[in-house]
Formats: C-alpha cells, sequence, structure tokens
C-alpha cells in the first residue's frame, strides 16, 4: 500500500494540525457561495435602511453558520482522532470500543446541535423554542461535515496503523536479517579454525624454527582479522585483501610451489567494500575442491575488474567434489542479504571464476 510521505514522520500533534487545516479548508469550501455572496452586497450604497438591515442580517446568520461548522468539525474530529483514546481504555474490546465511539460521536453531535440552536435564537428573535424536528432538519443541514469531521480522522488512524505495522515489519525483518547474517558468520570460523590448525600442525613438522615462527606470526594476524570483523557486516576492501593475503602465505607455506598467487591490483582504488572472509573463502573453496600436484600445481590469479573482486584458480577438479559447497552458498547469502546483490560465477574447462560485486 503506497503511503503518503507526510505520515511517516506524523506525531499527534502534527495530525491535529492537519486536522484543524482540513477543518478550515472544508469550511471555507463549503461556504465559498456564501462567502462570495456576503462580498457582494458589502456594496450598501443607494440602499434603503431596511435592505441594509437585512443584508447585515443575514451576514450575522452565514457567519454564526460557519464558525458553528468550523467548531463541529474540530469537536468531531478531535474526539476521534485523539480524545476517544483518551476516554476509553486499551483493556476494552474492540466491539465495545466502536460502540462507546459511536455513542460518543452522537452525544457530542446533540450537545453542539442543541448549543447552535439556543445561540442561533438568541440571534432570530423569531425561535422561541427548540423542537426535535428542528434538531432533525439542523442535522440533515451540517451532515457533510459530520461525514467528513468522522471519515478524516479515521483516515488518518488508519495511516498511522499502516505506519506502525511496516515500522514493525522493518524492524521485524532488520532483526532476522541481523541473525541470518550472525548465523552465516558463525559457519566461516570453525571451517577456517580447521584448516590454519591443519596448516600449522604441517609446518611446524616439516619447516625449520624461523619458518614456523613466521607463520604462527601470519597465523595470528589471520585470527586478529576475524576476531575484529566477525561482527561487522562489511570491511574495507584493503583490509580484506591484507588478510587474504597472510591466509594466501599460510596456504603456501603448507603446499609450498604447488599454488602459485598472482595479483593484479591497482596502487589505487575507491573505498570499496565486500563481506569480510570472502576473498579467503574463496582461496579456501579453491584449494578444496581442486586436486594439487606437482603435476597439476594450483595457480590462482586476484585482480579488480569492472567494479568486481575476481578470484580465478585454475581447474582441476577432485572426482568426489560436491556442487560448488558450502562456502560459496554461504557467501552469495551474504551478498544477498547486505546488498541485494548476488556473486557471479563462471566456469571453463581450465578455470573457475568468481566474481565479487564490491560495494
Amino acid at each position: 500500500m503506497d503511503v503518503p510521505f507526510f505520515v511517516f514522520t506524523m506525531s499527534r500533534k502534527q495530525g491535529l494540525f492537519i486536522l484543524i487545516v482540513v477543518a478550515v479548508l472544508t469550511v471555507l469550501l463549503f461556504n465559498m457561495r456564501t462567502i462570495i455572496g456576503m462580498i457582494e452586497a458589502m456594496n450598501l450604497t443607494d440602499l434603503s435602511d431596511r435592505e441594509i438591515e437585512r443584508r447585515l442580517y443575514r451576514s450575522r446568520i452565514a457567519s454564526k453558520d460557519a464558525i458553528f461548522q468550523l467548531v463541529l468539525f474540530l469537536v468531531l474530529s478531535f474526539f476521534n482522532f485523539w480524545l476517544k483514546d483518551l476516554i476509553i481504555p486499551k483493556s476494552v474490546k474492540q466491539q465495545y470500543r466502536t460502540l462507546i465511539g459511536v455513542l460518543g460521536n452522537v452525544l457530542l453531535l446533540v450537545i453542539m446541535i442543541r448549543i447552535d440552536l439556543i445561540f442561533e435564537a438568541k440571534v432570530d428573535p423569531r425561535m422561541t423554542y427548540v423542537s426535535l424536528s428542528d434538531a432533525f432538519l439542523y442535522t440533515l443541514k451540517h451532515i457533510a461535515f459530520i461525514v467528513i469531521a468522522i471519515l478524516v480522522p479515521y483516515f488518518l488512524l488508519q495511516l498511522q496503523r499502516v505506519k506502525n505495522t511496516e515500522a514493525r515489519l522493518a524492524h521485524s525483518n532488520e532483526e532476522k536479517t541481523k541473525a541470518e547474517l550472525a548465523t552465516l558468520r558463525s559457519q566461516i570460523n570453525p571451517h577456517f579454525f580447521f584448516n590454519t590448525l591443519s596448516s600449522l600442525s604441517s609446518v611446524v613438522r616439516n619447516a625449520s624454527r624461523n619458518e614456523s615462527l613466521d607463520f604462527i606470526q601470519e597465523l595470528s594476524n589471520t585470527y586478529r582479522y576475524t576476531l575484529t570483523s566477525r561482527k561487522a557486516d562489511l570491511v574495507v576492501l584493503s583490509e580484506e585483501l591484507a588478510f587474504a593475503k597472510s591466509y594466501a602465505f599460510l596456504i603456501k607455506k603448507r603446499l609450498e610451489d604447488l599454488v602459485l598467487f598472482e595479483y593484479d591490483i591497482p596502487d589505487k582504488y575507491p573505498d570499496w567494500k565486500t563481506p569480510p572472509m570472502a576473498i579467503q573463502t574463496l582461496i579456501e573453496n579453491g584449494v578444496q575442491h581442486n586436486v594439487v600436484t606437482s603435476d597439476h600445481p594450483l595457480f590462482f590469479t586476484l585482480k579488480i575488474e569492472n567494479n568486481f573482486f575476481c578470484v580465478i584458480n585454475s581447474l582441476n577438479k577432485k572426482e568426489d567434489s560436491e556442487g560448488l559447497g558450502s562456502g560459496l552458498s554461504n557467501l552469495n547469502n551474504r551478498f544477498e542479504i547486505i546488498a541485494g546483490k548476488q556473486i557471479v560465477i563462471q566456469q571453463t574447462e581450465t578455470h573457475f571464476i568468481v566474481k565479487l560485486p564490491l560495494i
């Protein structure tokens, strides 16, 4: 449902102000013909005293009617928009609230018509009493104002309810999105932890003491990044790229010359952002799903192209490799939730290409 812009920021005071404006405009509209006639009647030259008195009398009656219409509109509209909710407890069932509201409108209407007819009797000495038929005819005379005075606040309240519903829905969707992202992020760390510990075990067994210390230092850097970025939806690309290079260092220490990395990254690029550990996920996916041997080393190319960060790896898939892997599915879900975009996956006979839309 399309809702006017003002409704999304309309407070109770603003709603009352809108009712006043609508009331004035409605009275002017319904009395436009009378107002024009009064302006024309102001030309009192060359008129008899009796005609002047008659025109002044009609002007007083018309002014009194317009003022009453305005007051009637404001009383009924304020009651339906604001006062009714203060009088009727929220614990009252809806059907009873509706009944009380109808009775309240009838009571106010009777009181207002009674007051107006009393004033009209004072203005017109010929009216000596107010009968039920007078009240009925008076109600018919002002029926348009009565209907509008009730419908306008009802319309505003309905728009406010739409606003509140949309606000609650937006809050619910936001909470749902946060929960989904938290779930997706929680799936990354255990997988990453297992792989890096496996790498550390291999390096400590096969490498020198200094190389092992270098590996541990880089491992410390990567874990520091995972801790600082674990609650972030987006990180700056430069930080993510530095983390990916540290992770690539860990991979090379474990697999040595069986994995090669090439970077085609410009020295300067815009302050793009990406979900944390996105590039690392693609490197990990390439290592996990491909056969890596001295005859078939694994080549990675990382580059920026047309507002995409591209990770390209040579293709020599394992026979037991299934689909695209949970890592890519997880990554694509995160991009959809955060930016409403999807990653681009391409596969040739020799290469597997993933393009991450930069945000």
